[in-house]
């Protein structure tokens, strides 16, 4: 009952190290995630969106995702397996971040869609990875620590990028860096892949033990979350 709580479920994710690794690396994940809350603002500040090629830009990240997270996602886990695929993801995530960040024009932003987009594939397979290292009976305090995850980046995440953004680009400083959130996200994705490197493979064939179907768990909240959530997808919520 003393864990029976938002911040007490975290301690589970103690438990093993193995456990405390992929909560780590998924927190990194989530609070880069909140990066699209600058997506509007970005577009409109560095190529003159109007609220049309906004919505336009949104409807790609849509497609996208659909297509990645429903018909994809299963396949590329059964093919690579839930680590491969877990550091695979959260590198495509890094470097569309790093594209949209670099990006001068209209046309390369909106070809990082489909790059961040595949970090979709990540999600699932760090999910089922949690699942098989703790019990049956922890299954339910697992998924609270995860959303309390999931809260904490929510909160943590708008502040820090939008912030970092009005910062880079105040004329009253030397550096106007407007892409800079976007490369402290993918510094965030690099570090959350490199961690992954180093997570054991699930073993499957170990009693009472059994991974969630791939296509069960969702990034929270697609590209965006905030102002343009629907935009861009983290689970159940990726340019």
């Amino acid at each position: 009952m003393r864990r029976a709580n938002p911040i007490g479920s975290l301690v589970l994710l103690r438990s093993h190290s193995e456990l405390w690794k992929l909560a780590t690396l998924q927190f990194l994940a989530y609070v880069s995630h909140e990066v699209f809350v600058i997506w509007a603002l970005y577009a409109i500040y560095r190529y003159e969106w109007s609220s049309g090629m906004i919505g336009v830009s949104l409807a790609i990240v849509g497609i996208f995702t659909a297509a990645i997270s429903g018909g994809l996602t299963g396949r590329i886990v059964r093919w690579l397996g839930e680590r491969r695929t877990l550091y695979i993801g959260q590198f495509f995530g890094a470097l569309g971040m790093l594209i949209a960040g670099l990006a001068r024009t209209s046309v390369v932003y909106i070809a990082s869609i489909p790059i961040i987009s595949m970090w979709n594939i990540s999600f699932p397979a760090a999910q089922g990875m949690m699942t098989l290292r703790v019990s049956e009976r922890e299954q339910g305090e697992l998924q609270g620590a995860i959303q309390s995850l999931r809260s904490i980046a929510f909160v943590i995440g708008p502040f820090l990028f939008s912030g970092i953004f009005a910062w880079f680009i105040n004329p009253k400083h030397s550096f106007h860096i407007p892409g800079a959130p976007y490369y402290l996200a993918a510094a965030l994705l690099f570090t959350a892949m490199l961690l992954a490197t180093r997570v054991e493979q699930p073993q499957f064939d170990q009693p009472g033990e059994k991974l969630s179907e791939p296509g069960e768990a969702v990034p929270p909240g697609g590209i965006a979350s905030g102002p343009v959530t629907s935009a861009v997808d983290p689970a159940e919520e990726n340019v």
